[in-house]
């Protein structure tokens, strides 16, 4: 597109005539509009549309129609075009000088958005965006996939949050780590490129550094921070007691644990938060226990965020809410805050969390299927926030001590980014509607139609579903065929949990990366156990 731009800047500089046919069903007024959008030098060319003739390229009457009305024969004519029978062949045949303009092939990914809606010019927009950006930057594979992902999921929702902020008056954007890495790189072009009165910032956070226990007894359940703290990924003592940060042995001077066994149930599980629920002595010690990472969290939330108006709002990607929900209830306590605080999310699991001291706005009205896989397309290149620590009078960020960014450089992290910063600054800004059809078809490709590429690429980033024991895997791993053995046949006779032979945050998400004789034998070994 630039490039062609350029082009028509060019001959019109020269004093030569630009026109513009076309055989597309929208009208004259709808293409120079989508022209204008791209370009103001085309404000002095004139379109001729097969649908307001009735008459196309591809039969030769439209050439016909523009030769009377223009007023000049086809030998003067240079005509630029990338249909070999229409803009080329046909043309050549009436005298005229044609060019046939090479068309860079698609990606899977974006011939499936476009397959799905031929008809949709606003959707032909989009896919056009991701495919000329992989030729403007000459993106390959990994870059390529950066730009894919970053034109159909990343920028509409950025973009959603741009133009809420000019609708409620919101000048401070606060994006909170890790996910809020790649969206701030986003929201920053479209600032720079609409020249906004919008000010941005990078929160350092964790469910780990933000999720403390309240000063007062009665506003403590444990019940419920358990429920919000990955329930189904709990399955031993010290996955409890880290979800209550504390150490095993601390949690054990409080319940009666049989020293031979160590995995829990979902059961026991629900039966012993219950029982800690009841117990204040418990629940007097965490609330000691927490007393000065409360104080650090609130001095580094004071220290970082304007909150003495209400034109804020912090930026999240995915979740429940619950990590938001209770540093609001902090700072709500300490009387830093007298408003709602504004919350953005793709999407929010669970709005009733929504309270006076919370907000929630959520792009995506819906329920994404494998809505985690979000995460591997906003990581940072930064390990995880434990807690803060004031030193000076200032409060720093701790972080984990882990080889996270060099596991996101081997998967190709820096390329993908490369890749999603070039769509950002290609991508034609208010120009696209109606996205969110475009965000379903893209949600549905990546988690259960993704060419090997996509597949690879995101199933090998660094990842960690709950964010405890500093345990990090990948998002799928690939399943060696012990593996395979192991989950489909061993785990049966045995009537054991699948983690105990193979843990990944998303398994169905690592069968879609066997090969096709690998499918056929874990069927297998499915016929033998059933």
């Amino acid at each position: 597109i630039p490039r062609n731009i350029d082009l028509v800047k060019q001959l019109i500089s020269e004093g030569k005539k630009v026109i513009a046919i076309s055989d597309m069903y929208h009208s004259r007024k709808t293409i120079k509009r989508m022209l204008l959008a791209a370009d103001s030098v085309f404000e002095n060319v004139d379109v001729y549309v097969s649908s307001e003739y009735s008459m196309t390229k591809g039969t030769g009457n439209l050439y016909r129609k523009v030769r009377e009305i223009e007023g000049s024969g086809f030998e003067q004519w240079q005509h630029i075009g990338d249909n070999k029978k229409g803009d080329y062949e046909l043309a050549k045949n009436f005298g005229i000088t044609a060019e046939l303009y090479p068309i860079s092939w698609r990606t899977r990914f974006e011939e499936f958005i476009l397959n799905e809606e031929l008809n949709d010019s606003f959707v032909q927009q989009q896919v056009a965006f991701a495919k000329n950006t992989r030729i403007k930057y000459n993106l390959r594979k990994v870059q390529a996939i950066g730009a894919d992902l970053a034109t159909f999921l990343l920028i509409p929702y950025v973009e959603f949050i741009i133009d809420n902020c000019m609708k409620r008056n919101i000048k401070r954007l606060y994006f909170i780590s890790r996910d809020g890495y790649v969206l701030k790189e986003i929201a920053d072009i479209i600032i720079k490129e609409k020249n906004l009165n919008i000010v941005t910032k990078y929160i350092f956070s964790s469910r780990r550094a933000w999720r403390v226990f309240p000063q007062a007894i009665e506003d403590i359940d444990l019940v419920t921070l358990i429920s919000y703290s990955n329930f189904n990924f709990i399955k031993t003592y010290d996955d409890l007691a880290d979800a209550f940060m504390i150490t095993k042995e601390e949690l054990c001077s409080y319940i009666d644990k049989k020293e031979d066994i160590d995995f829990i149930n979902p059961i026991e599980l629900y039966n012993l938060v219950k029982d800690l629920n009841q117990n204040y002595e418990f629940k007097n010690f965490i609330i000691k226990n927490n007393n000065k990472k409360r104080e650090l969290l609130e001095g580094y939330i004071k220290q970082e965020v304007d909150m003495t108006d209400e034109h804020y709002a912090f930026v999240e990607l995915d979740g429940s809410g619950y990590t938001n929900y209770i540093m609001s209830k902090v700072m709500y306590a300490k009387q830093y805050i007298h408003a709602p605080i504004k919350t953005f999310y793709y999407w929010a699991t669970d709005v009733n969390l929504a309270s006076k001291e919370l907000e929630f706005i959520s792009f995506f009205p819906s329920k994404i299927a494998v809505g985690n896989i979000l995460e591997c397309l906003c990581r940072a290149p930064h390990s995880q926030v434990v807690e803060y620590e004031k030193t000076d009078n200032i409060y720093k960020p701790v972080f984990e001590d882990s080889n996270e960014e060099e596991l996101l450089l081997a998967a190709g992290y820096q390329d993908y980014l490369y890749g999603v910063v070039c769509a950002a600054k290609l991508y034609q800004y208010g120009l696209v509607k109606n996205t969110l059809k475009v965000v379903k078809k893209a949600f549905e490709y990546i988690t259960k139609r993704p060419d090997e590429e996509v597949l690879t690429f995101l199933g090998d980033i660094p990842f960690s579903i709950t964010g405890r024991n500093g345990k990090i895997s990948t998002f799928a791993p690939a399943l060696t065929r012990t593996d395979i053995f192991n989950v489909y046949f061993l785990r049966y006779i045995a009537n054991e949990p699948i983690e105990k032979y193979f843990e990944a945050p998303y398994f169905d998400y690592c069968l879609l990366r066997l090969s096709n004789e690998d499918k056929r034998l874990f069927k297998c070994y499915e016929m033998k156990v059933n």
